[in-house]
């Protein structure tokens, strides 16, 4: 038997790149080129990122990490956070059967 979920989307999950944007960027009044030096990586991938076109790898998290003390897994977890969140926005209705009977 075919059971369907149609889950319920309640409030947007921020892209991990729009939380560092406002928590740090912003914050503390940071230019993009600086903190893409910081982090060793250029500005196009860190705007990328901040803009929400690329997601959170681990190195990029563990970057992350040692720039802000923010742990790897953090980034990670809102990165997954997000990507579930988009699927579940833009597919209404997902269709599976139960593994177990």
């Amino acid at each position: 038997m075919t059971k369907q979920f149609k889950p319920t989307i309640k409030r947007r999950i921020r892209h991990p790149g729009e939380i560092f944007k406002q928590q740090f960027i912003v914050r503390y009044n940071l230019k993009i080129q600086d903190a893409a030096n910081k982090l060793h990586i250029n500005r196009v991938q860190l705007s990328r990122f901040l803009n929400g076109h690329d997601a959170v790898t681990v190195t990029l998290a563990r970057k992350l990490e040692v720039a802000t003390n923010v742990s790897a897994e953090y980034w990670l977890n809102r990165q997954a956070r997000f990507n579930l969140h988009e699927a579940q926005r833009q597919q209404h209705e997902v269709q599976a059967e139960s593994l177990f009977g």
